[in-house]
């Protein structure tokens, strides 16, 4: 569970840093940035957690007809 909470909450962190350096060099800071970043991030692990499970389940069909 911590191991698949470690690259979210990088994400978040990231994101964090980002909108408080905007805001310290006359940028605009946005919160909704820091959502909007955190769920590309979520969406990102949910479509590589889906590839590795195909890839998974390719791998263990091919090694069951062999």
């Amino acid at each position: 569970s911590g191991e698949k909470a470690t690259p979210l909450f990088l994400a978040m962190l990231v994101a964090l840093t980002d909108e408080t350096i905007q805001a310290f060099t006359g940028r605009t800071s946005s919160v909704f940035d820091v959502w909007l970043d955190f769920f590309g991030a979520v969406t990102g692990c949910i479509l590589i957690g889906i590839i590795l499970r195909k890839r998974k389940l390719c791998i263990e069909d091919s090694e069951a007809k062999s």
